[in-house]
Protein backbone atom coordinates (compact mmCIF):
# COMPACT_ATOMS: atom_id res chain seq x y z
CA UNK A 1 0.00 0.00 0.00
CA UNK A 2 1.04 3.69 -0.55
CA UNK A 3 0.21 6.92 1.03
CA UNK A 4 -1.20 8.87 -1.36
CA UNK A 5 -2.49 11.67 1.27
CA UNK A 6 -1.59 13.70 3.92
CA UNK A 7 -4.51 15.08 6.03
CA UNK A 8 -4.37 17.20 8.94
CA UNK A 9 -6.94 15.53 10.49
CA UNK A 10 -9.22 12.12 10.12
CA UNK A 11 -12.30 14.26 8.93
CA UNK A 12 -10.56 15.41 6.18
CA UNK A 13 -9.36 11.85 5.46
CA UNK A 14 -12.19 10.57 5.21
CA UNK A 15 -13.68 12.78 2.80
CA UNK A 16 -10.73 11.42 0.55
CA UNK A 17 -11.73 8.02 1.27
CA UNK A 18 -15.34 8.20 0.48
CA UNK A 19 -14.33 10.44 -2.73
CA UNK A 20 -11.92 7.62 -3.49
CA UNK A 21 -14.50 4.96 -3.00
CA UNK A 22 -17.06 6.90 -5.32
CA UNK A 23 -14.54 6.37 -8.06
CA UNK A 24 -13.86 2.51 -7.22
CA UNK A 25 -11.02 2.93 -5.44
CA UNK A 26 -10.86 1.23 -1.71
CA UNK A 27 -8.34 3.95 0.52
CA UNK A 28 -8.34 2.88 4.41
CA UNK A 29 -7.01 5.81 6.73
CA UNK A 30 -3.70 4.88 8.74
CA UNK A 31 -2.75 6.95 11.67
CA UNK A 32 -6.19 8.36 12.86
CA UNK A 33 -5.62 8.00 16.76
CA UNK A 34 -1.85 9.26 16.53
CA UNK A 35 -3.39 12.85 16.03
CA UNK A 36 -5.47 12.37 19.15
CA UNK A 37 -2.52 11.49 21.09
CA UNK A 38 -0.79 14.60 20.57
CA UNK A 39 -3.79 16.68 21.83
CA UNK A 40 -3.61 20.25 20.57
CA UNK A 41 -0.07 20.15 19.43
CA UNK A 42 -0.42 20.83 15.60
CA UNK A 43 1.74 17.79 13.88
CA UNK A 44 0.10 17.45 10.59
CA UNK A 45 0.86 14.73 8.38
CA UNK A 46 0.18 12.03 10.73
CA UNK A 47 -3.37 11.12 8.93
CA UNK A 48 -2.32 8.98 5.63
CA UNK A 49 -4.92 7.87 3.48
CA UNK A 50 -3.75 4.76 1.89
CA UNK A 51 -4.56 2.43 -1.44
CA UNK A 52 -3.52 -0.21 -2.90
CA UNK A 53 -0.38 0.13 -5.32
CA UNK A 54 -1.97 -0.31 -8.12
CA UNK A 55 -4.53 2.15 -7.26
CA UNK A 56 -2.29 4.91 -6.35
CA UNK A 57 -1.55 6.57 -9.32
CA UNK A 58 -5.11 6.95 -10.27
CA UNK A 59 -6.04 7.86 -6.98
CA UNK A 60 -3.40 10.39 -6.53
CA UNK A 61 -4.55 12.35 -9.52
CA UNK A 62 -8.57 12.12 -8.33
CA UNK A 63 -6.89 13.77 -5.04
CA UNK A 64 -4.71 16.04 -6.31
CA UNK A 65 -7.86 17.37 -8.81
CA UNK A 66 -10.16 17.58 -5.85
CA UNK A 67 -7.65 19.17 -3.94
CA UNK A 68 -7.38 21.95 -6.54
CA UNK A 69 -10.88 22.56 -6.78
CA UNK A 70 -11.74 26.41 -5.37
CA UNK A 71 -13.41 26.73 -1.88
CA UNK A 72 -17.22 28.13 -2.54
CA UNK A 73 -17.15 31.38 -0.71
CA UNK A 74 -20.22 31.58 1.92
CA UNK A 75 -22.27 34.04 -0.33
CA UNK A 76 -22.03 30.74 -2.75
CA UNK A 77 -23.33 28.47 -0.73
CA UNK A 78 -25.78 30.92 0.54
CA UNK A 79 -27.62 30.95 -2.89
CA UNK A 80 -27.22 27.19 -3.16
CA UNK A 81 -29.17 26.73 -0.01
CA UNK A 82 -32.04 29.11 -1.57
CA UNK A 83 -32.10 26.77 -4.76
CA UNK A 84 -32.66 23.77 -3.05
CA UNK A 85 -36.31 22.78 -3.51
CA UNK A 86 -35.95 20.78 0.00
CA UNK A 87 -36.32 23.33 2.16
Amino acid sequence: MQAIYHANNEFTAQLVVDLLRSEGIDGRIHGAYLAGAAGDLPLGGLVRVMVADSDAERASAIVAHWDALPVPTDAEMDALSEDDPAD
